[in-house]
């Protein structure tokens, strides 16, 4: 398969408003809001989570 594009890095913000960074490479992810808690994904976990979230909104 080709590489993924390198994520962005979500900008830094209050609680509730920062993005996660984006890995950079084989499983680039853009950054995401993060949700009222600034809580730390694995990447694994993130990446299920934001193309469940990315799905369901299309």
């Amino acid at each position: 398969g080709r590489p993924g594009s390198p994520g962005s890095l979500g900008a830094r913000g209050p609680v509730g408003d920062s993005g996660y960074p984006g890995s950079a490479g084989l499983h680039g992810s853009p950054g995401a809001p993060a949700s009222g808690l600034d809580e730390i994904f694995s990447e694994d976990v993130f990446q299920a989570r934001y193309l469940t979230v990315k799905t369901s909104t299309q």
